[in-house]
């Protein structure tokens, strides 16, 4: 009996597998500006081969033109169990061949190769980690992507809070950085930011069943910088308060390599408020009187690696009711 990875590359060949999100995600890039069509003939036929992909070209804004990949499938027929490696060698070589191809066929730059499907996994992702630096832009442009930039009633808390917890604090958070003045988080040494607000609760890395989620996604008004802003209550543990640190590393980290896809989604190729060649902040937000001297140690060796990354903390100032603003201040050194 063939195996399950067998079956996928199968049905991939025979046409079997649904193509609903790639032509959701093929749309919604349309809607966005760009025009994205079926690659010429004489380009694919190049390669010698057939890939049953579903293969495009993406023109129209000279930064964001470039090959389009669309991997037909739901997430179960896209997980491990079912795509494997050897599948993924086989096709990286073609793909950049074809990339390159395009640059000559339209006299264009071409930057881009968009990756576009359900959802991919981190063993998918890998494999093609390794064009970033042969390629311009890698974009993954998944359904999860696409599903989060509708969720309209994401983009602010709209359900009221039921104590002074966590959730008050994000909620009041969002609210003043979604005002016309944004919010100004003090940093201490590290100046301030004047921020505002995207979404909240972001899906970012995959988990053990659900995805990672981002607390709050803004950016900086000064500088047109994504923004991350990680946050916990003056109820968190020992443990959760300890685990900010690299939990925010870790959300920082994904949006720094998805955040052509995520500025996309959010306001597409001509929008003004997200500078996508600027490098991702982070922001931590934590009740107390003091910044943890662990989190000093790992935001020092954390510069030592990195000396470009920005990492700065701030203080919540927990409100007197569930209806009151968060007070942002800066921890006294």
């Amino acid at each position: 009996m063939a195996s399950d990875k067998e079956n996928y590359i199968q049905r991939l060949n025979k046409g079997n597998l649904n193509n609903k999100v790639i032509d959701d995600v093929i749309g919604f890039m349309g809607k966005r500006g760009l025009s994205v069509k079926k690659l010429p003939a004489e380009i694919v036929k190049r390669i010698g081969q057939k890939l049953h992909l579903d293969l495009r070209v993406c023109r129209g804004n000279k930064s964001w033109e470039g090959l389009v990949v669309g991997f037909p499938g739901t997430i179960e027929d896209l997980s491990t169990q079912n795509v494997g490696t050897p599948f993924l060698r086989k096709i990286l070589y073609p793909l950049l061949f074809l990339q390159r191809e395009m640059k000559l066929h339209y006299a264009r730059p071409m930057p881009c190769l968009y990756l576009v499907g359900s959802r991919f996994n981190d063993v998918f992702l890998r494999k093609f980690s390794f064009l970033n630096s042969l390629v311009s832009h890698v974009i993954v442009m998944s359904g999860d992507l696409r599903n989060w930039e509708e969720r309209k009633a994401g983009h602010i808390p709209i359900e009221p809070a039921t104590s002074i917890n966590e959730y008050c604090l994000q909620k009041s958070l969002c609210e003043q950085m979604k005002s016309n003045d944004g919010l100004v988080l003090p940093l201490g040494r590290d100046g301030n930011i004047r921020s505002g607000q995207l979404p909240y609760e972001v899906p970012t890395v995959a988990a053990t069943e659900n995805k990672e989620r981002m607390d709050i996604l803004g950016y900086d008004r000064d500088d047109h910088s994504f923004l991350v802003v990680e946050i916990k209550g003056q109820d968190a543990e020992k443990a959760e308060l300890e685990n900010l640190f690299f939990q925010g590393m870790e959300h920082r980290n994904w949006l720094e390599e998805n955040k052509m896809a995520v500025k996309f989604a959010r306001e597409g190729p001509r929008g003004k408020k997200i500078n996508f060649r600027k490098r991702v902040k982070l922001v931590l937000g934590f009740c107390g009187e003091t910044v943890p001297k662990l989190f000093i140690d790992l935001k020092t060796e954390a510069l030592r690696k990195d000396r470009f990354l920005q990492i700065g903390f701030c203080r919540l100032i927990p409100p007197d009711n569930k209806t009151g603003p968060t007070k942002v201040e800066s921890f006294s050194v």
